[in-house]
C-alpha cells in the first residue's frame, strides 16, 4: 500500500499520540518536519484543558487522568463495580492500572470507562481518513506501567479488551483497518530506516 496512515498511542506514564503519513510511497514530514503532531487536535471543545492551553484535545482525552476521573465519577454516582472497594478513602488509591485490571477480569464499570476512551480515539481516525482518504489505517496501542510484576499481563489482556471493544464500534468504513504486528518497536523501526535512507542518499 502506497498511502496509509500509522498511528501510535501510548497508554501509561510514557502517554503519547503520534502519526505517520505515507502518501504515494513517501514519508510526509510536512514544511518542517513536524507533521504527525496529532494529540493536540481537539475533539470535545468542552472537554478539559491541556497542557498546550486548548481545550479536549485527543491527547488529554485519552489521558490516564481524564480515564480515572471518569471511573470515580461513576463510582462516587454508586454504580456497582470491584472497583468500589476503593471507597473507603474516597478512591484516592484507585490507579488506572486498577481500572485496566478490572477492565480485563470482565468489570462492566472499568469496560465502559475504558471505551469511552478508545471511543475518542476513533472518532478522531475518522476525521484523519476523512481527510487524508488512505487506503489502509494501522492502528498500534501500547500500554506501560511503572513497578507492575503483572506488566505482561495487563499488556496482553488490555490489548484483548481494546480489540474487543473495537469490534463493537461502528468504524469509518473508507479505510482498511489494521493492527501494528510489531507494536511500538515500528516506531523504533521507521526512525531507522528514515536514518538509513538519508545516508544512503
Amino acid at each position: 500500500d502506497d498511502t496509509f496512515l500509522y498511528i501510535n498511542q501510548s497508554f501509561g506514564f510514557n502517554r503519547s499520540i503520534g502519526l505517520a503519513m505515507m502518501l504515494d510511497g513517501k514519508l510526509w514530514r510536512g514544511v518542517e518536519g513536524r507533521s504527525g503532531r496529532i494529540g493536540h487536535m481537539v475533539i470535545d471543545p468542552n472537554g478539559p484543558q491541556c497542557e498546550c492551553g486548548q481545550h479536549g484535545c485527543w491527547r488529554v482525552m485519552t489521558s490516564d487522568e481524564t480515564e480515572l476521573q471518569h471511573a470515580i465519577d461513576a463510582l462516587r454516582s454508586g454504580k456497582n463495580s470491584s472497583l468500589q472497594v476503593f471507597s473507603e478513602k474516597d478512591y484516592c488509591e484507585l490507579t488506572v492500572d486498577e481500572i485496566h485490571m478490572a477492565a480485563i477480569h470482565g468489570d462492566d464499570l472499568a469496560q465502559e470507562v475504558l471505551k469511552q476512551r478508545v471511543e475518542y480515539t476513533e472518532l478522531a481516525i475518522s476525521n484523519l481518513i476523512n481527510i487524508f482518504d488512505p487506503g489502509v489505517v494501522i492502528t498500534a496501542y501500547s500500554f506501560t506501567t511503572i513497578n507492575k510484576p503483572d506488566i505482561y499481563t495487563i499488556m496482553v489482556g488490555m490489548g484483548n479488551v481494546v480489540k474487543q471493544i473495537m469490534k463493537e464500534l461502528p468504524l469509518n468504513p473508507n479505510a482498511e483497518r489494521r493492527h501494528a504486528k510489531n507494536g511500538t518497536s515500528a516506531v523504533l523501526l521507521g526512525a531507522a530506516s528514515m536514518l538509513l535512507e538519508e545516508f544512503m542518499n
